[in-house]
């Protein structure tokens, strides 16, 4: 599984982290499944490759957002998960970052296929 099309998915919470992975894999993706701040540091740092990224922020500090900066970088886009209470914050900060787009919580499985669809087709 070399060649294997990879999504980082960052999330603190397991529970989110490992039903999104699920459904990602589901699509025929590889997921990188990343549980902390460090984690996230490190595969960026590596240069490991990624088709896309999501963040889930909650629970994180908005120092996730200056790091996610370094994927625009290297041309690796990146999607937000919010809460509904953050989205208005997040989705500015986002673009000051350089996300692609930011979701909010409770995510749609219809927009996650269509992003994902949207990578099938490059």
């Amino acid at each position: 599984m070399e060649n294997e099309r990879k999504i980082w998915l960052l999330a603190r919470n397991e529970a989110n982290r490992t039903l999104l992975g699920r459904f990602i894999r589901s699509k025929g993706f590889g997921v990188l499944e990343l549980g902390s701040e460090e984690d996230f540091d490190r595969a960026v740092s590596d240069g490991a490759d990624a088709e896309l990224v999501l963040i889930d922020l909650s629970g994180f500090p908005s120092t996730v957002l200056e790091k996610a900066g370094r994927l625009r970088q290297r041309n690796i886009p990146f999607v937000l998960i919010s809460t509904r209470e953050e989205s208005t914050r997040v989705q500015a900060a986002g673009h000051r970052h350089g996300a692609t787009q930011t979701l909010v919580k409770p995510l749609s499985k219809s927009v996650l296929e269509a992003i994902l669809e949207g990578l099938s087709e490059d």
